[in-house]
């Protein structure tokens, strides 16, 4: 009997946690409202991707020939009778990994574009032959010059940044603390839980890490300003070997930038947002189905406003110009994702709310949490 009634339980989970599926919603009344786009809001329904040229982060560590710096934390002391790394060994990885820290920022940042989705990135090889041809610096540090660069190359905007440091450091494993009531380590879940997290923090921390700082800049080609900037750190375990390989300091390096990188996810899909409009609503506003999909990057789970559009008329000038509106709640995208559109689902049931949303109605990809 018990066992019916788990498993029947874990049905009932099943089915409750299986989404379901848009197209099986009916269309109702409310579902066959459409939006009046008046002509000063016709530009809003050009979903043309903006283009962005990544060029080569500039070498910018502390001891500006990439030199990898040793250290150990508090307490790691013993563990060097086993043997640290020597000097020589890091000096060799200092002559390795100098000449590509700028090109593994540069790589790290075109993979969470194209992830991400929504921009067209200028090709490697465009870029090269352009950089050849003007002489221009690989870095392209110069605002200026990156600019100039973004007007050769059709780039709407120009990523560049500076890698400021890469650390190698050792951390010493930690035991769980005695915390059983005899002083042994067992006989409590308390002890169990502590056994467990001191695991956890060893498999992520303990050894050597590589530690990656890093800065992301955004520049508009059309003004040459600078439209954000973003400062990051991120760290990779190699192991705990008490020698490593370049090898391994390389592939550390090109990771923790890589977690750099994507910690400037929510200000990049801020800066180029994926915009479209809704085809179709289904279930009287239950799910809507917007013109957007895995081709521009989208997935499950990602949220989108709505907007209401209203023209204005300037009081002096007597200029029109079209206003978007954000209204107060959510799009989700559901798992019914296809390349050119995708199912939302709407997170309101308020009647005003819904009484502004129809088929026509604009959409943006609000900031990006993976």
């Amino acid at each position: 009997m018990l066992r019916f009634l788990v498993i029947s339980l874990i049905m009932i989970g099943v089915v409750a946690c299986t989404p379901v599926n848009p197209t099986a919603l009916q269309i109702g009344a409310m579902d066959r409202e459409t939006v009046s786009v008046p002509k000063q809001c016709e530009r809003f329904y050009d979903n043309e991707k903006q283009v962005v040229a990544v060029v080569e982060y500039a070498n910018n560590t502390t001891y500006k020939d990439a030199r990898v710096v040793s250290g150990k934390s508090a307490g790691a002391t013993a563990w060097g009778n086993r043997g640290v790394a020597s000097f020589s060994s890091f000096d060799q990885v200092s002559k390795d990994l100098a000449p590509q820290l700028g090109e593994f920022a540069q790589g790290a940042v075109e993979s969470l574009l194209v992830s991400m989705g929504g921009v067209d990135v200028v090709a490697r090889a465009q870029m090269a032959k352009i950089l050849k041809e003007q002489q221009f610096q690989m870095t392209l540090a110069d605002p200026n010059t990156a600019v100039n660069f973004g007007m050769l190359s059709g780039a709407q905007f120009i990523i560049t940044g500076s890698v400021d440091n890469i650390n190698v450091s050792y951390t010493k494993p930690v035991d769980a603390p005695n915390v059983g009531g005899d002083g042994s380590k067992g006989g409590t879940m308390l002890s169990i839980m502590a056994t467990v997290g001191s695991a956890a923090y060893n498999a992520l921390a303990a050894g050597w890490n590589v530690e990656a700082e890093m800065t992301t800049n955004i520049i508009d080609v059309s003004t040459g300003r600078i439209t954000s900037t973003k400062r990051t750190k991120a760290t990779e375990n190699i192991g705990d070997s008490p020698m490593f390989s370049m090898d391994q300091v390389i592939a550390g390096a090109k990771a923790a930038m890589g977690k750099a990188v994507k910690q400037s996810l929510d200000e990049l899909s801020t800066q180029f947002a994926v915009n479209g409009y809704i085809n179709e609503l289904r279930g009287n506003k239950q799910v809507a189905l917007i013109n957007i999909g895995s081709s521009d990057g989208l997935k499950a789970k990602d949220r989108f406003q709505v907007f209401e559009m209203t023209v204005q008329r300037d009081f002096k000038s007597g200029n029109e110009k079209c206003t978007l509106t954000a209204l107060p709640f959510e799009l989700v995208v559901t798992p019914y994702v296809q390349s050119d559109n995708a199912w939302v689902s709407i997170g309101t049931t308020k009647p005003d709310d819904l009484s502004k949303i129809k088929v026509g109605s604009i959409v943006r990809r609000m900031a990006v949490k993976r």
